[in-house]
């Protein structure tokens, strides 16, 4: 096996550094007054330039508790050392709510000290990565506890130190930061003085075992040997990251062109429009049907370096059915993201995983140093609406852009070598397409819970049945390019939702709370086979309607209450709020817990909702269900849209889904 050594140990462990480097260390016998005049001066100074410069600081934080934060840091800079102070700075910064707004504290990168290690985020578990040598047999088993507290409880420990706007990218500079010693140690995960930690970590079969990793400095870390769960991999996939390349192309088979895709920036020496050429005469000199452009390791730049090649290969498509892929994962980051929107609005499917960057985001990067500490702040200059410029940005608002089929790298796939994505790509069996549904007298029901998860179908169908595969095409004329697309097609072809007239389906139209009530009938039905019946709860429902079976199940459940004790209002447009009491209803109704995917959010419209749908319009939205719009406003008395109620049963079926796997 090969180790990393020397210098390359500190390639592997610093390369993970994505602009933040806080650390702390022990502290002084004391601070000077000059010294705390100068802290003063940088948290005014940082505090003013900001406000000043940043297109709307208080976003997503009220000013008051920004106030009361930096009050803090001023009654203690007497008491902590400059890596302390540091770190204060960047909760302070954290605030915003800005993934884009933070710290880089590289002017004090050398009193750093490190665990000599690395975390992966695979399966649902935080792995060991990279471990000094000797402990090889460790690499790939989970990470439990540093000195008897959880990840989990450090994860929540570090949380106001990141600058994020989605979990996701909290997640990710989690993992890249985790091994920084000053970070735990302020947070109190290691002790002042600490020359070690103490670790445990669980193997395959559930056993724990404890070791110790030595707290190390950056002299020391570059003298070790290291071992890593990359190096271990009994082959190198095609797809692998290229850092010597911002962009290439390449064939995978006689069917598949891969374009991989490094950085929002153009080569000077292979300008984009050549590269355009290139990938011209590689699609001639084959037989294509696919092409796989891959973001997943882009952290952005100027998202419109790759407008030619987007261009052309929609055309492309267009002109010869090529089937357009565009890969997204957890590092797809700020113009990147956008460029996945791009592609999205051009025809491509996207494919992978949740990034961390969110689609409306505030973005265009400027920056300035502190007048004494040596720090740089990086700051937004605009907010970036997305839907204002493209339809396919709509369903995501300020959310992670998700992909339209969900694959994630499996571990075994890892230690083969083996992209997991890109290998489903390759081998795209139609039955993967294909729905999952069961007879009953005869006629196909179709699981309205089912998706695609790590690129295999996930669903639930009642116990004992015999399950079958099968297509269920819909072909709606009034929805071709709509923003909604493919969230129709979705529930539509899970018989969630029909079509208002033969071949039309009136997205624009508002959703009837019968009818929203009758799908949440038919998904729960599909589900489980539960049978329902009208029970004249109300006086406005008639016996023979459709929706009386699903509306008398729905009330006896506990999901709807009606506009009073005697009267349901069928025909009634649903509203935005109502919905969310609705959906959160029945997951309690059903016993379907969602897992949070999402930060809490702010809408700037909060004291408009209702008392009663507070806490579901909450649920839902931290589990990705339910969004605001654009301008950060949720629109609660808003009515529901039948494209809105489309997408909105996908995310929820998704998330259910999700959580019931996990």
């Amino acid at each position: 096996m090969r180790k990393v050594r020397r210098a390359a140990a500190m390639a592997v462990l610093l390369s993970l550094f994505v602009g933040l480097f806080p650390l702390a260390v022990s502290l002084p016998a004391a601070t000077s007054a000059s010294v705390v005049a100068q802290r003063q001066q940088d948290l005014d100074y940082l505090m003013e330039t900001l406000e000043a410069s940043h297109p709307d600081l208080y976003a997503h934080t009220e000013k008051a508790v920004f106030t009361h934060k930096a009050d803090s840091i001023r009654q203690n800079l007497a008491n902590m050392t400059d890596f302390d102070f540091a770190i204060e700075l960047q909760s302070l910064v954290a605030l915003a709510g800005d993934s884009h707004t933070m710290l880089s504290v590289g002017g004090l990168a050398d009193q750093a000290t490190f665990l000599p290690l690395s975390i992966q985020w695979v399966e649902g578990k935080w792995l060991l990565s990279v471990l000094p040598e000797g402990m090889e047999d460790r690499l790939g088993q989970q990470l439990v506890s540093v000195n008897g507290r959880s990840v989990e409880e450090i994860y929540e420990a570090v949380r106001p130190f990141y600058s994020y706007d989605n979990e996701i990218k909290l997640r990710r500079q989690f993992r890249q930061n985790f091994y920084l010693v000053p970070l735990l140690q302020h947070y109190g995960i290691l002790g002042r003085d600490a020359q070690n930690a103490t670790l445990v970590c669980q193997d395959g079969s559930g056993r724990q075992t404890a070791f110790q990793l030595p707290v190390v400095d950056g002299d020391a870390l570059g003298q070790l040997s290291l071992c890593s769960l990359s190096q271990q991999r009994s082959q190198v996939p095609a797809t692998e990251p290229d850092r010597d390349v911002l962009y290439k192309a390449l064939l995978l088979d006689e069917q598949t062109a891969y374009i991989q895709y490094n950085a929002c920036r153009e080569d000077p020496e292979l300008p984009m429009t050549e590269f355009v050429t290139q990938v011209d005469q590689l699609l001639d000199s084959s037989r294509c049907e696919k092409v796989l452009l891959d973001l997943r390791n882009n952290g952005g730049g100027s998202d419109g370096v790759l407008v030619p090649l987007l261009e052309r290969l929609a055309q492309r498509g267009q002109q010869e059915g090529l089937q357009l892929y565009a890969l997204i994962g957890e590092a797809t980051f700020s113009s990147a993201v956008i460029n996945g929107v791009m592609a999205k609005q051009v025809g491509f499917t996207l494919v992978g995983e949740a990034t961390s960057g969110s689609v409306d985001h505030f973005g265009a990067v400027n920056s300035f140093p502190l007048p004494n500490l040596p720090v740089t702040v990086s700051y937004s200059t605009k907010y970036i609406d997305l839907g204002e410029y493209f339809a396919a940005a709509e369903p995501y608002g300020a959310g992670p852009l998700t992909p339209d089929i969900p694959v994630e790298q499996t571990l075994s796939d890892y230690e083969k070598g083996v992209d997991t994505l890109v290998e489903f790509l390759l081998q795209n069996e139609q039955r993967t397409y294909e729905l999952p549904y069961y007879l009953r007298d005869g006629q196909p029901v179709y699981a309205g819970f089912s998706t695609l998860q790590d690129g295999k179908m996930a669903y639930l169908l009642p116990a004992g049945v015999t399950v079958l595969y099968g297509t269920n095409p819909v072909s709606f004329a009034d929805v071709q390019d709509h923003w909604a697309q493919q969230a129709i097609q979705f529930v539509a072809s899970r018989q969630l939702l029909q079509g208002t007239a033969p071949g039309v389906f009136s997205p624009d139209e508002g959703m009837t709370r019968a009818m929203f009530v009758t799908v949440l009938g038919r998904l729960q039905q599909s589900a489980t086979g539960e049978a329902m019946t009208p029970s004249g709860s109300f006086s406005d429902v008639p016996a023979d309607a459709y929706y009386a079976p699903y509306v008398g199940w729905a009330a006896a459940q506990g999901i709807v209450t009606g506009k009073d004790a005697a009267h349901f209002a069928p025909n009634d447009t649903v509203t935005r709020e109502e919905m969310a009491a609705m959906l959160a209803r029945f997951c309690q109704a059903t016993g379907r817990q969602l897992e949070p995917v999402q930060s809490p959010a702010h809408f700037t419209d909060q004291r408009s909702i209702h008392p009663w749908a507070l806490e579901a319009v909450a649920a839902m939205q931290q589990a990705g269900v339910l969004q605001g719009d654009t301008q950060g406003r949720f629109s609660p008395q808003a009515p529901a849209t039948r494209a809105e109620t489309a997408i909105t049963l996908q995310r929820l079926v998704e998330a259910v889904l999700a959580s019931s796997t996990h």
